[in-house]
């Protein structure tokens, strides 16, 4: 336990805004546990986005190793890009998969005419919107199902077609 002038402290890095929220007085009760594994499954079932392993690494005072260990046990996998490494669960990661096929779907359906839906845009129709780094993880394990480009992706079933006035004029100008 850490304790700094004989209170004890559960979170070194509070927000400056927002710290009365349930969602923030929620994450601070599953900080509260002395196990680590214990602390990490509720902070994980908390953060549906992923959580940020290396704060909760230096927070607890754990090694890098330990807490991929750790991660590994609760079913969970390591998202790593150059600014983070993210905790996430492996389900929340297949309901990822899910909205994206799903989003593309109704994006093709919707916009038959266009060949791709910008990635930008995709990312903000997630809910929760995730860390673009897990958005690029599962576009990386559905890419059977997708064509990826810097700033677009789209199903390769997808099929494009011009709008029907551009189709009558195609024809009257065959």
């Amino acid at each position: 336990s850490q304790t700094l002038a004989g209170g004890t402290i559960v979170c070194p890095a509070s927000p400056a805004r927002g710290r009365a929220r349930p969602e923030r007085l929620k994450v601070l009760a599953a900080m509260k546990h002395q196990q680590a594994e214990t602390a990490l499954a509720e902070l994980l079932t908390l953060s549906p986005a992923g959580l940020d392993l290396r704060t909760f690494a230096q927070q607890r005072n754990l090694s890098t190793a330990y807490c991929q260990q750790l991660v590994s046990k609760l079913d969970a996998e390591i998202v790593t890009s150059s600014a983070s490494k993210l905790a996430i669960h492996r389900n929340r990661l297949d309901d990822y998969r899910q909205q994206i096929t799903s989003e593309l779907n109704n994006w093709h359906q919707q916009h038959p005419d266009q060949q791709a839906m910008p990635l930008s845009l995709l990312q903000r129709t997630l809910k929760p919107t995730p860390n673009p780094a897990i958005t690029a993880v599962v576009l990386q394990s559905i890419s059977d199902e997708v064509e990826i480009s810097k700033q677009t992706v789209r199903l390769k079933s997808a099929t494009t077609t011009l709008p029907k006035s551009l189709q009558d004029l195609w024809r009257e100008l065959e």
